[in-house]
């Protein structure tokens, strides 16, 4: 079941976003990660069935780090909602992927002493290689802004905050219920999005996007799939190691790649796809070398 919940998660991850990616290039991103975050309160419901008023008083105790989730998943969304418009979607998601793992291979080398040996090295430096050749690669999209350079900066700077919400969530789903865990960790990354959104307009007075009911509900409705992958990641996480998880989620790009081709018509070209190939093979290899 560990490598089933695992693909499912990467499954249900991938299609949510490639769903939202007609609200990330027509609004503001910060705007989403808040709106989306919002609608599970309701949707994500079905998270505590089965469960008792323990795991939720288990989760809530671990407010500190939820608030450390929360705004790092709502800092790190609002810069990938913002890439979108500048670089395709499997393109986006690739480059993620690969920034996070990197920068929690690092993040371990650092806090953890866990060392790098030469071969993950080597994988690093192949992963970036291609990464950069995807990033600043010409589209030739009419639909998205051709600002690569500035596209792979915000997929960059969104990977950092990512790796700290996952690893947030980690510690959750092993000290307690992984279901009622997703629930609050994505409950508080909506909350964190709002926060980050108070602090913004209290800079530059930058006020939230408005939207009308009929879009709150269809962002809902679009959203919907988290329920799947943040359910599997949680009881995968309470299964088996990060590691493999997230290896076995690389092929997330795969599943977004082929559905952005599949409804917006983003193309990739075959020079394309042998990057996209290289990333998730040097991600993957990251975790067992």
């Amino acid at each position: 079941m560990f490598y089933f919940y695992a693909l499912f998660s990467a499954f249900g991850y991938a299609l949510q976003n490639v769903l939202l990616v007609p609200y990330a290039r027509k609004m503001d991103g910060l705007s989403l990660a808040f709106f989306r975050g919002s609608t599970f309160l309701v949707t994500l419901t079905p998270l505590f069935i089965g469960s008792h008023l323990t795991d939720i008083d288990t989760a809530l105790r671990q407010w500190p780090i939820l608030i450390a989730g929360g705004f790092g998943g709502g800092l790190s969304l609002g810069l990938m909602y913002t890439a979108y418009r500048f670089i395709p979607i499997g393109v986006t998601v690739g480059l993620q992927r690969a920034f996070s793992t990197i920068m929690l291979a690092i993040a371990g080398w650092l806090f953890w002493k866990e060392t790098l040996s030469p071969a993950a090295i080597a994988l690093i430096a192949v992963i970036l290689a291609a990464s950069f050749f995807l990033g600043l690669r010409k589209h030739g999209m009419p639909h998205l802004d051709q600002r690569g350079l500035l596209g792979l900066t915000l997929v960059f700077l969104s990977a950092v905050p990512l790796a700290v919400a996952y690893v947030v969530f980690a510690i959750l789903s092993r000290d307690g219920s992984p279901l009622v865990s997703g629930y609050f960790w994505e409950a508080a990354i909506g909350a964190g999005g709002f926060g980050l959104l108070v602090l913004r307009w209290f800079g530059n007075r930058q006020d939230i996007d408005r939207i009308t009911g009929r879009d709150f509900l269809a962002i809902a409705l679009r959203a919907w799939p988290t329920l799947i992958g943040t359910g599997c990641y949680g009881l995968a996480l309470h299964l088996g190691p990060m590691a493999v998880i997230s290896a076995v989620g690389t092929v997330s790009i795969v599943f977004s790649t082929l559905l952005a081709h599949w409804l917006f018509e983003e193309k990739i070209h075959p020079n394309q796809w042998l990057a996209i190939l290289v990333i998730v093979a040097g991600v993957a290899g990251l975790k067992f070398v």
